[in-house]
């Protein structure tokens, strides 16, 4: 993507996504903080004792997403079906739009092309955990007012999402919906783990690769939920706006 994609996509509010470089999870991990989240309280329950709240702040904190104060727009099925037909206008097709084809426009969208812009969030939205191969038609109302975005509450909607995604979990699953990336890294930045603290510049999933993640499980050696809780820095945005006040 060119400099000037990247600038367009920051200017929105998305441009915190750009900085995720981890493309694995470790199943054991995945499986041990889906059972420790209490989706009802979004309490992340560590151990006796150690557990913390998240907040749509740390979803912010974590990735720099759009923290405010619309609502993400809703999808109805009978009332918005002509958006649904805009888009499969908009790529020639009668069914389905799968992922590919807009990943197939990616290099050459014009993100000051209100609709191509658009194009891209969906994209970038549909991509989040999600077994599906085409693009989600609940998100389209949500892409449809590109000025409007950047105002939007997605830190809420992951939040939201992944507490729905995660609120009959059991361990016979085969796959798990929700941003499971958020826990796993806030549990990493929680935890001062041999008596050391991550660094706290935003947006936090930039420190984090696929090679640091697997040093970190590496020394846990399985055993997780060791360390103590960071209890003064975090959410930092949250910690940043009662300091300035």
């Amino acid at each position: 993507m060119s400099d000037d994609k990247k600038a367009n996509v920051q200017e929105h509010g998305f441009g915190g996504l750009m900085e995720i470089k981890m493309t694995e999870m470790s199943r054991n991990m995945v499986r041990w903080l889906c059972k420790r989240f209490v989706c009802n309280t979004r309490l992340l329950r560590i151990s006796a004792g150690k557990e913390f709240q998240v907040t749509e702040e740390d979803v912010h904190d974590m990735f720099l997403l759009p923290l405010g104060p619309l609502p993400v727009p809703s999808y109805n099925a009978k009332e918005d079906n002509d958006i649904k037909e805009t888009w499969r206008n908009y790529f020639s097709v009668d069914k389905e739009i799968t992922l590919a084809m807009v990943e197939r426009q990616l290099t050459t969208l014009q993100m000051n092309c209100l609709k191509d812009f658009s194009s891209y969030l969906h994209w970038l939205l549909s991509i989040a955990p999600n077994p599906s191969t085409t693009l989600k038609f609940a998100m389209f109302k949500t892409v449809e007012n590109v000025q409007e975005i950047s105002q939007y509450i997605w830190c809420g909607y992951v939040l939201d999402y992944l507490a729905n995604s995660l609120a009959n979990y059991d361990d016979t699953q085969s796959y798990v919906g929700g941003c499971i990336l958020l826990l796993q890294l806030m549990y990493f930045h929680r935890l001062k783990f041999r008596g050391e603290s991550q660094p706290t510049s935003l947006p936090l999933v930039k420190h984090w690769s696929d090679e640091r993640v697997r040093e970190r499980l590496d020394l846990e050696g399985g055993s997780y939920g060791l360390g103590l809780l960071e209890k003064k820095v975090y959410p930092i945005s949250k910690k940043q706006v009662l300091f300035k006040k």
